[in-house]
C-alpha cells in the first residue's frame, strides 16, 4: 500500500506545505522531523524547525492511497502541480514523482557494496574535518520519547542474546591502570563543583520497598576468599589516626539513645551462629584486646 500525503502547520492545518509518497506513514514523518533537528539544509527542513521552535507540531495528512507505486507518483505529481495552480507555498523543491520506496538491496548487491568498502580507512585529516563538523550539534534524538510499544520490540529483539564474557585482562595491563589511578587527583575546582553538587541534597530514610529491594538482591551472595584477600591487603598499612575530639562527640550524639530492635538483634545473631573464627582472626582479636587494656592501665596511672 502506497500513501500520498501533505505536511501541514498544526496552528493551520487547512495550508499544505510538503506533498510526498510512502509506504509508511507514521515512519515517513519521523524521518522528516528527524531531518530537521540533525540541521539539514532544505526549505522543507527549515519549515519544520520553524514551527518547532515556535511551539507547534507538524501534522501529516493522507491525501490519496493506491496499490501501486507508479500510481503513487501520478498522484504525487497531480496534486503538486494543482496546489501550485491554487497558490499555495510548497517546500517541494521538485514536480514529485522521483526517488523509489522500500527499495531493498539484492544478496548481490549487499555482497558487491561490502567488497568494495573493504579494507577502506579514513584518513586523520578526514576524521578531524568530520568532527569540527559535528561538534556542537544536537543530536538528532534529543527530546524524543520512546514509546511502550519500541521499548517492547528493542526487549524482545535484545532478548536472548549473548554477546561472550569480556577477555581476561593482562596483568601488564591492570598495573598500568593501577598506576593511571593512583595518579589521578581531582583538581580543586572539581573538588568544589562536587562539593557545591552534593551540598544540601538530602536522600532521607530509605523506604520499606527500598530495603527489601536491596536485601533481596544481596542476598545470598558470598564473597569470594580471593576478594576478601584484596580488601584485606588494600586496608593493610591504612593508619586513620586517632578521631578529633569534635568528631568522637557527633559520634556519640548521633548513637546516644539509639536502640538496636529485636529483629537487627535476632539477624545478628542468626549471621554469627555457627561462624568459625580463623587462628589469625582469633590472633588479632586477641592481640587487640591486649592493647586495649594495657592502653587503658596506663592512662588509670597517669591519672
Amino acid at each position: 500500500m502506497y500513501f500520498v500525503y501533505a505536511l501541514c502547520d498544526s496552528a493551520d492545518p487547512s495550508t499544505i506545505r510538503y506533498v510526498g509518497k510512502t509506504n509508511h506513514l507514521r515512519r515517513r514523518r519521523d524521518a522528516h522531523l528527524l531531518k530537521a533537528r540533525q540541521g539539514e539544509h532544505s526549505y522543507r527542513s527549515a519549515w519544520i524547525r520553524q514551527v518547532i521552535a515556535s511551539g507547534r507540531d507538524v501534522h501529516l495528512v493522507t491525501l490519496a492511497e493506491c496499490q501501486r507505486e507508479c500510481e503513487a507518483f501520478d498522484l504525487e505529481r497531480q496534486h503538486i502541480a494543482r496546489l501550485r495552480a491554487e497558490g499555495a507555498r510548497l517546500t517541494n523543491l521538485s514536480d514529485g514523482g522521483e526517488g523509489p520506496a522500500g527499495c531493498v538491496a539484492s544478496s548481490e548487491t549487499r555482497r558487491k557494496m561490502s567488497e568494495s568498502r573493504r579494507g577502506y580507512k579514513v584518513s586523520e585529516e578526514t576524521k578531524r574535518k568530520i568532527g569540527d563538523a559535528n561538534r556542537g550539534r544536537p543530536s538528532g534524538k534529543r527530546g524524543l520519547a520512546v514509546s511502550e510499544e519500541t521499548r517492547r520490540k528493542l526487549s524482545a529483539a535484545n532478548m536472548g542474546k549473548h554477546y561472550g564474557p569480556r577477555p581476561p585482562r593482562s596483568e601488564e595491563f591492570r598495573q598500568k591502570m593501577r598506576e593511571i589511578a593512583l595518579q589521578r587527583r581531582h583538581s580543586e575546582e572539581t573538588r568544589r563543583k562536587i562539593g557545591d553538587m552534593s551540598r544540601g541534597r538530602k536522600y532521607g530514610p530509605r523506604s520499606p520497598e527500598t530495603r527489601a529491594k536491596m536485601s533481596a538482591a544481596l542476598k545470598g551472595r558470598v564473597m569470594s576468599d580471593e576478594a576478601r584477600g584484596k580488601m584485606r591487603l588494600a586496608k593493610l598499612g591504612v593508619k586513620r589516626g586517632p578521631n578529633s575530639p569534635e568528631w568522637n562527640q557527633k559520634i556519640a550524639a548521633a548513637n546516644r539513645g539509639k536502640v538496636m530492635s529485636p529483629e537487627s538483634r535476632r539477624k545478628i545473631s542468626e549471621a554469627k551462629k555457627g561462624k568459625l573464627w580463623t587462628e589469625d582472626q582469633r590472633r588479632r582479636m586477641s592481640d587487640g584486646v591486649r592493647a586495649w587494656w594495657a592502653k587503658r592501665k596506663q592512662q588509670e596511672h597517669a591519672a
